[in-house]
């Protein structure tokens, strides 16, 4: 694995091959052995990358840290920085898991460019909606996160990328954004309003506290219509 890693070849099949072995790697214990993956690594293509840190991700048992060494802490902060944003966040995660003391600062500042990312209007609508939905993956329980979101919906924004964005809020494990979508239920484009209520829809609380505001007042049917 650490061989195809620094591969300058690369393909669709080979990177599935490499993801599984890595899967294989993690379940096993290969802890003394991490430095030499890790320095393969810094020299390794983006897809490489990918494959290797999602194999590791998908089986590395969370309750099983790993001895890191300071060397191996610097590499780790540096192929942060360096990796694409489509592995960034999960290399942070599987690095917190291994035990990595070094990551705070590392985690501040990817859901601060996720974040920037998604209210950049010089990218792409697709490259918008890949850092809202990773912005949420990284951080399921952060309140910022939603906020920010939802407050990225706009009308300059296509219905396309806007309702992208509430779909990537179904992710969040945020009780009170149930409450926040309410709140501004009224005044979304139809496109962004169905994605809402169909998220609303989707948690029994959510539901509850949407037909609460209809009973109440707060809200009403025309508020409602599509």
């Amino acid at each position: 694995m650490i061989a195809v890693a620094g591969n300058a070849q690369w393909s669709e099949s080979i990177g599935e091959v490499t993801r599984v072995v890595a899967g294989h790697y993690a379940r096993s214990n290969p802890d003394g052995r991490l430095g030499n993956l890790l320095t393969a690594l810094q020299s390794a293509s983006p897809e490489a990358a990918l494959a290797v840190v999602s194999g590791l991700a998908d089986g590395w048992p969370s309750d099983r840290p790993v001895t890191l060494t300071q060397a191996d802490q610097a590499i780790l902060l540096t192929l942060v920085k360096r990796v694409e944003p489509s592995v960034r966040s999960t290399l942070v995660k599987l690095a917190v898991i291994w035990g990595s003391q070094d990551m705070t600062q590392a985690i501040g500042e990817i859901a601060d460019e996720l974040m920037r990312a998604v209210g950049d209007a010089s990218k792409s609508d697709q490259q918008r909606e890949q850092a809202a939905v990773q912005a949420v993956d990284f951080q399921p329980e952060s309140q910022a996160v939603v906020q920010h979101l939802l407050d990225t919906l706009s009308p300059r924004l296509s219905p396309d990328l806007a309702s992208a964005i509430v779909r990537a809020l179904r992710a969040s494990r945020v009780e009170e954004l149930g409450q926040l979508l309410i709140e501004r239920l009224a005044g979304l484009s139809p496109t962004t309003k169905t994605e809402v209520i169909s998220l609303l829809l989707s948690r029994p609380t959510w539901t509850n506290a949407l037909l609460e505001s209809i009973q109440q007042g707060r809200l009403s049917l025309l508020d409602l219509a599509l």
